[in-house]
């Protein structure tokens, strides 16, 4: 049991850098883009959206939805993947919170255009 505690700590925590750094990155001045996500990433990003824990939830979907709003260096994803972000997108619509429920809208909108 101590494991998986960790293992959400360790979740918690990396969402939380992860949108920090995200937040720090779109307040700088810099043209050069050197942080963004490439489908490689999804995997770690399906795995933690899962979680049951709606902080987590919360900052994954924001991480998901910055890497599709980028003008330069926007994440491509193959149809598969489309598919599985989309089956789990239309699951977290029905959400209580209405913050992940309008993010999981926004992003399935958003899938639907990159098809």
């Amino acid at each position: 049991m101590l494991g998986l505690n960790f293992d959400i700590s360790l979740v918690e925590k990396a969402s939380q850098c992860l949108i920090q750094m995200l937040q720090l990155f779109a307040q700088s001045q810099l043209k050069k883009r050197e942080i963004f996500f490439v489908e490689s990433h999804f995997q770690y990003l399906m795995s933690a959206i899962k979680s049951d824990r709606q902080i987590i939830q919360k900052r994954v979907l924001k991480c998901i939805y910055w890497a599709l709003i980028q003008n330069e260096y926007q994440i491509q994803l193959g149809k598969d993947k489309i598919n599985q972000l989309e089956i789990q997108m239309e699951q977290m619509i029905n959400s209580k919170d209405r913050s992940i429920a309008q993010t999981s809208r926004e992003v399935y909108k958003l899938l639907s255009q990159q098809r």
